[in-house]
């Protein structure tokens, strides 16, 4: 079952290789906490704070790419979680339907964030999370 999710918060410390992400259940108490690259946490933080590259990052050049062939993203879904990794998918609205394509956590949040589409996570992920 997929639980609708949203950004809490954002955690970065340039000190360290790790940073955080913190994703709280909409209506509910479920909580969880991904961590990311401190390159994908600033391309994030850009994002968040509205604040465009000098240059397309990976996540803008994606967007682009994927509108201007016609289509658009619909939702972010955290699916699984492996030895610690966590997987996701974005789902794309296309001239040939909907399409799941294979992303990272990290990528596929941060688009959310700019494109304005929902993120859910499996109900199971976060029992794996857990353990």
């Amino acid at each position: 079952m997929l639980v609708r999710m949203e950004l809490s918060r954002l955690v970065i410390n340039e000190g360290v290789e790790e940073q955080g992400i913190l994703l709280l259940e909409v209506g509910g108490d479920r909580r969880l906490a991904i961590q990311i690259g401190i390159f994908e946490a600033l391309a994030l933080d850009f994002v968040l704070k509205g604040r465009p590259g000098p240059r397309p990052l990976t996540h803008a050049l994606l967007q682009s790419c994927i509108e201007a062939m016609g289509g658009e993203l619909t939702k972010v879904s955290i699916h699984s979680i492996e030895d610690g990794t966590f997987f996701a998918s974005i789902f794309l609205r296309s001239p040939r339907g909907i399409v799941e394509v294979d992303a990272r956590p990290s990528d596929a949040l941060t688009w959310a964030q700019l494109a304005g589409a929902p993120v859910f996570v499996e109900s199971g992920v976060f029992e794996q999370s857990q353990a």
